[in-house]
């Protein structure tokens, strides 16, 4: 079947408002679905209109479309039905076809280069199979279902889009880890984030009538804002210059320094400088002092994007939305485009800083993800789970999510001219939840009034007042965070050993515990963990631990067990800083968080870093 280049676009900004479709294009626009993914024609809100990272083309009248109920047990989509299996036949279509013209990365700077980035990939597209990684520089060794999930990961499973670039960002699970040399050490990679930059440009010699490619750096560091920044600072001068830039960014990469936490670095790239303040720890919530300094300077935790107008519709909601994120409540995120999927995704992880994080994120989800069927399915959805996704076939499998956040569009954009009619009705049906947050969660905490109105305002008065609001709310939120952690940190401070005399090593504790203990908590080590319980945390273990004497070795100390009876009758003697609507609802709000993989994480961190400032006592 020839195709319709025009229909297999889209518009021109991923902003682009919902209208309704001219029903004199309505037979024309409607006549695609999903690769491999037959829904009924009569039921529209099934329907994935074209998208760039669409590799075929149906009809809803082709044989070989059948019906498939997302309530069947058929309707969770398989690898073998979304594309085809990579064979000896199409092999030649994921080798490295640029070798030739690219000098190699000195193997000497490769760690240098890993202590950043494991690699680029370039994705093409491929007529017969989709998305395809074309070259990884350096090369790196990874099985076709990685190479696969990188390259749909790469193209944006949407209509919302014409000519130009467009950033987004993804995270994968590996289908075997990788062992990468970083500077001096070691590591295991289990999980791959992807910072892409998409291109679409027209080309009247290929049959899409388009160039598509994405060129994605692959790394292990979850700094959205710096990697942001890179990419697009890489991905115009690669798409204007070739892959001579793969070997000049990639040497300017290993001359940067060590990706130190807590340090403000000035990172050269391609003539370019970028002024990055790396955070302290995961858990902690980077500010910015000043919009001057906000302009000069990269948060590497924060997405870039403006996100408050895509929030129009759930403004009144966002401290619930906080309340099922400190819970670790699952939620889907709707968006029209990854670039929105991904930014909203990350806003919301930083939104609950500092307390921990005990999830998992996928900042732009798809189909053709190998990790689809283990969390697209018909039992309820994994604790902590933030996933974005674009395509309208997840509002039918997902329905039974109890949290469903849909951004909208942030600003009207112009009319399309009468070349790009057809595409404007195809981005006509984008399809999905109403912009708002669909939730049952009832709220424990009372919502600040006053900010609330401002914010509304602030959407009004245009950006310059957004922005000034977003850092307002980002600041007011992560105070809401730490209100929730003071009644557990008051409350651990009990249980860490107390000196019996004055030659007790112990006694270091009190002087530690304010400031060392506030250590990063550990990130779950498999992304598909729930996170549930923390069982070699000696915290958890139900004996009790007795003052020791001043000869027992200070390796022998152990901090207490913690006891929900006893935190409670701490919580009801000394009471909470958050702003519960009720006293009922603060009992039952705490109640929830102790059995939340929150809680596991934090417990955790804070033994951990306990016993580490109990050891160095003990060595010195």
């Amino acid at each position: 079947m020839e195709e319709d280049a025009s229909g297999d676009i889209g518009l021109s900004s991923p902003f682009r408002p919902s209208k309704e479709l001219n029903p004199t294009l309505k037979s024309k626009s409607t006549r695609r679905v999903p690769p491999a993914i037959s829904l009924p024609p009569n039921n529209l809100s099934n329907w994935k209109t074209p998208s760039p990272a669409s590799p075929t083309i149906l009809s809803p009248t082709t044989p070989t479309a059948k019906s498939l109920s997302p309530a069947s047990p058929s309707s969770r989509v398989s690898r073998s039905r979304t594309m085809p299996r990579l064979s000896s036949r199409l092999e030649h279509h994921i080798r490295d076809l640029f070798s030739e013209d690219t000098e190699a990365l000195p193997t000497d700077k490769i760690p240098q280069l890993n202590r950043w980035v494991l690699s680029v990939a370039v994705v093409d597209f491929d007529l017969d199979i989709g998305p395809v990684v074309a070259k990884l520089y350096p090369g790196i060794k990874l099985d076709a279902l990685d190479r696969e999930n990188i390259a749909f990961s790469s193209f944006p499973d949407t209509t919302l889009f014409d000519t130009g670039t467009q950033n987004h960002s993804f995270k994968i699970r590996l289908s075997q880890s990788i062992q990468i040399i970083s500077g001096d050490s070691t590591r295991d990679l289990e999980v791959l984030y992807g910072y892409a930059s998409f291109m679409q440009r027209k080309d009247p010699t290929s049959k899409r009538g388009y160039l598509q490619r994405s060129v994605v750096f692959l790394t292990h560091l979850p700094w959205v804002g710096l990697f942001d920044k890179v990419i697009s600072i890489f991905g115009p001068m690669f798409f204007t210059h070739g892959n001579t830039m793969l070997q000049s960014g990639c040497l300017n990469i290993c001359n940067w320094p060590d990706p130190t936490l807590g340090s403000s670095l000035e990172l050269g790239l391609l003539g370019s400088a970028i002024m990055a303040e790396i955070p302290r720890s995961n858990d902690e919530q980077q500010t910015v002092v000043s919009a001057k300094l906000q302009n000069n300077l990269t948060i590497a935790t924060l997405p870039p994007q403006s996100i408050l107008p895509l929030l129009v519709g759930s403004i009144d909601k966002l401290w619930t939305l906080w309340e099922c994120l400190v819970l670790s409540d699952p939620i889907l995120v709707f968006a029209p485009s990854p670039l929105i999927s991904s930014a909203v995704v990350w806003w919301l992880r930083d939104l609950i800083r500092p307390v921990p994080f005990a999830g998992d994120i996928r900042p732009y989800f798809h189909i053709h993800d190998r990790d689809f069927p283990v969390l697209v399915t018909k039992n309820a959805p994994r604790p902590g789970l933030i996933m974005g996704v674009t395509n309208p076939y997840f509002e039918n499998v997902c329905k039974h999510w109890p949290h469903i956040l849909s951004v909208g569009q942030a600003e009207k954009a112009p009319r399309p001219s009468s070349a790009s009619k057809h595409s404007a009705a195809l981005a006509s049906q984008a399809l999905g939840p109403t912009p708002g947050y669909h939730t049952n969660h009832n709220r424990y905490i009372s919502k600040d009034r006053a900010l609330l109105k401002r914010l509304e305002a602030a959407i009004k008065e245009g950006p310059a007042a957004q922005s000034q609001m977003m850092v307002l709310l980002r600041q007011h939120f992560a105070q809401r965070s730490q209100q929730l952690l003071t009644p557990l940190n008051r409350y651990f401070s009990n249980l860490l050993p107390k000196p019996t005399d004055s030659s007790h090593p112990a006694r270091l504790l009190p002087h530690a515990s304010s400031s060392s203990l506030h250590a990063p908590s550990p990130s779950p080590s498999h992304p598909l963990s729930s996170g549930s319980s923390v069982s070699a945390s000696p915290a958890l273990r139900p004996t009790t631990v007795s003052p020791a004497p001043s000869s027992v070795a200070i390796s022998d100390i152990r901090v207490k067990p913690f006891n929900s009876k006893d935190f409670f009758a701490s919580l009801k003697t000394h009471g909470a800083q958050l702003p519960f609507r009720s006293a009922g609802k603060q009992k039952e709000f705490y109640e929830r968080w102790l059995k939340s993989p929150a809680f596991g994480a934090w417990i955790s961190g804070r033994v951990d870093a306990a016993q580490s400032v109990l050891s160095r006592a003990g060595n010195e």
